[in-house]
């Protein structure tokens, strides 16, 4: 009841309509497996999964896997649903995993994330937090294996939210991707500004898009009251230099 992230879907029966939407259209044309990078409890892969073949749920947390694999079992999804209890970074190591008390899905590594292009150096009131170690893999060579044991494969949404180490898993799976392979990949920001020039990938065409927030004051203000974080309508459009950092990226790869 203290999870920030569970009153919407408690109180109205969803969770971030905008990339729900955004799943359902382009699991139309890609609909071989969803790939959920920081599934957290479940919510974007409970609600998008009669859409796809297949599902990978990665998430560190030991405590969500355990309501991860409940609800998954629930919902039916035990039979084309794969739980990975581990994180994905630039190496194979343990590390410590902040989790806030009250946002399970805020969890996050303190150092190299990208909530601001910088290290996260903050001294923090550990009595607020749950604090474990978890396994990371190196995100290339995890990724290459996962393509090659699914070799038909052909099409799939990826979702990556993993508080500050998007870029690292986004350029890992620019490495590996196979060259026949078109994905779209949904990544939550942190950055204030990105340069996409960086990304040129050798076998695919790459396209940019982000949901922008336009904000609702007056919904804002009730959700706030309720102890909510604010309301927001997210648009979808082209990535643009000149406006304000978008929520959400959105990249498609298409073979070249």
């Amino acid at each position: 009841p203290n999870d920030i992230i569970s009153y919407r879907p408690t109180l109205f029966g969803y969770h971030e309509p905008h990339l729900e939407n955004l799943f359902n259209a382009v699991s139309d044309t890609s609909s071989d497996f969803f790939l959920d990078i920081g599934a957290n409890i479940g919510l974007s892969t409970i609600l998008v999964s009669s859409r796809f073949d297949e599902i990978h749920c990665v998430e560190p947390n030991s405590l969500l896997v355990k309501i991860l694999d409940v609800n998954i079992e629930i919902a039916g999804l035990s039979n084309k649903a794969q739980i990975h209890g581990i994180g994905l970074g630039v190496e194979d190591k343990i590390e410590k995993l902040y989790v806030p008390r009250d946002n399970f899905g805020g969890a996050f590594i303190a150092q190299n994330n990208s909530y601001d292009g910088t290290n996260d150096n903050l001294e923090r009131d550990l009595s607020q937090y749950i604090v474990q170690d978890i396994e990371l893999k190196e995100a290339q060579f995890w990724l290459s294996q996962l393509f090659a044991s699914n070799s038909g494969w052909k099409n799939g949404v990826i979702k990556i939210d993993v508080e500050g180490f998007e870029l690292p898993i986004f350029k890992a799976i620019l490495e590996v991707l196979p060259s026949n392979m078109t994905v779209t990949i949904i990544m939550e920001n942190f950055l204030k500004s990105l340069s996409l020039d960086d990304f040129k990938p050798e076998t695919h065409t790459i396209q940019w898009y982000g949901f922008y927030k336009k904000k609702r004051p007056v919904k804002t203000l009730l959700f706030k009251l309720l102890g909510m974080s604010s309301y927001n309508t997210l648009v979808l459009e082209d990535y643009n230099h000149n406006v304000a950092a978008p929520h959400d990226i959105i990249v498609t790869l298409n073979p070249k």
